[in-house]
């Protein structure tokens, strides 16, 4: 059982480094949040998305009904219910990696 939890929102942007394709990436992504008074999460993986089965890609469209229910900008993005072991006061700060190698590149439009 998690002492708080959080919904995290990415988004990979449309083009890689230097304006080229491969903004995405497979390589495992992790979140660290810092509170308002500098305490620090554990690591924390992006393993599973809520709406798209390839998660961290460029140009994700979800289905036909998720763009009516939710608006064609929203399905790009993908969604993660994730948690900490220890309580936190806010979020001040996150930090956002991934565990790949220099080839794993991954454009992130945003972090929500």
């Amino acid at each position: 059982a998690y002492a708080q939890t959080y919904r995290v929102e990415t988004k990979t942007g449309h083009r890689g480094l230097f304006g080229l394709g491969g903004a995405g990436t497979n390589a495992p992504v992790f979140i660290r949040i810092h509170d308002n008074h500098d305490q620090i999460s554990e690591p924390i993986p992006l393993k599973h998305s809520l709406r798209h089965r390839n998660k961290f890609e460029r140009n994700q469209t979800g289905t036909s009904v998720e763009r009516r229910m939710r608006g064609f900008a929203d399905a790009f993005v993908d969604v993660f219910d994730v948690g900490t072991r220890t309580n936190l006061d806010g979020i001040k700060k996150l930090e956002l990696w991934h565990d790949g190698d220099k080839n794993d590149g991954w454009q992130v439009e945003h972090v929500e």
